[in-house]
């Protein structure tokens, strides 16, 4: 779908963006675009990375952010590496 001149591709099943068929099924080539706006966690950086000149990555919250550090374990011994800066003696720098 077209909108104010952003090509919109809309997926019917929650899935991740492993590859650029995406795009290529669809008949539009993924190396012809400026900027693209993946909604995935990390998968998609196999098959898109090596197109980017850039990856922004956006910490949106919720029940599972991107940095592990920020994840509010409530069951965890801590200090657990590489979460905690020491652990038995090492510094993470």
């Amino acid at each position: 779908m077209r909108i104010g001149g952003l090509d919109v591709i809309l997926i019917g099943r929650r899935t991740q963006a492993f590859g650029t068929e995406l795009f290529t099924q669809l008949g539009l080539d993924p190396k012809s675009y400026r900027v693209m706006v993946l909604k995935s966690a990390q998968h998609f950086a196999g098959a898109y990375g090596p197109l980017a000149s850039l990856i922004v990555s956006a910490d949106t919250g919720g029940c599972c952010p991107q940095d592990p550090a920020k994840h509010a374990f409530t069951k965890l011994q801590r200090p657990l590496w590489p979460l905690d800066e020491k652990v038995e003696g090492r510094l993470v720098v």
